[in-house]
């Protein structure tokens, strides 16, 4: 890699030191259909200063407050722009897990070129980069997930999952020291949600 233009490096550095900031490089799909900047809504903030303080959360959500699109975001910017950050999303089915990778996808491949760093894979479950910094998007059913270790772990509706105490024991296995560790369903019931 080449000497980059100072620029650019400020612009990099201001994106890893500034979330909110970071954002605006991020596009998501509205309610209209149309690819938009992602600008953080009231309940995503709430998200965003709960997780600050607190890394292990468990969220009980209503539906279309966009959670999984500011957990995606967040996960996506500790994963681009930290060497090595390693991230674990497992889904209640394939579907929803390729669900929520296509939103990976669309904020990777509509970065602008200065953010848009080198991919060792890029496929329908995984994006990983050159510096070490991973997305693995997986089903709760698949067990894809043992032999590796993991900073962040997003367990999506995990109310859906057949087995969520064993299923998620088993991710928690995954998690590295200081992980940030985040439950997510909309309601299923009176037990585990």
């Amino acid at each position: 890699m080449g000497k980059m233009h100072p620029k650019i490096v400020r612009e990099i550095k201001r994106c890893k030191a500034d979330f909110v900031y970071f954002c605006r490089h991020l596009r998501i799909v509205d309610k209209s259909g149309n690819l938009v900047e992602f600008k953080p809504n009231h309940a995503q903030v709430r998200y965003l200063e709960a997780i600050g303080k607190n890394p292990w959360l468990y969220v009980l959500k209503a539906r279309q407050l966009g959670l999984t699109t500011v957990i995606a975001a967040h996960n996506f910017w500790k994963a681009l722009l930290r060497p090595n950050h390693r991230v674990l999303v497992m889904a209640h089915t394939h579907e929803a897990s390729e669900n929520i990778f296509k939103i990976y996808r669309r904020f990777y491949e509509n970065l602008p070129k200065l953010l848009r760093f080198e991919t060792d894979a890029a496929n329908v479950r995984e994006l990983s980069f050159a510096h070490g910094g991973m997305i693995k998007v997986t089903s709760a059913s698949s067990g894809s997930a043992r032999g590796s270790t993991y900073n962040s772990i997003h367990c999506s509706e995990f109310a859906f999952w057949n087995d969520p105490e064993k299923t998620i024991r088993s991710a928690f296995q995954t998690a590295g020291p200081d992980a940030e560790i985040l439950l997510e369903t909309t309601a299923n019931g009176l037990n585990d949600a």
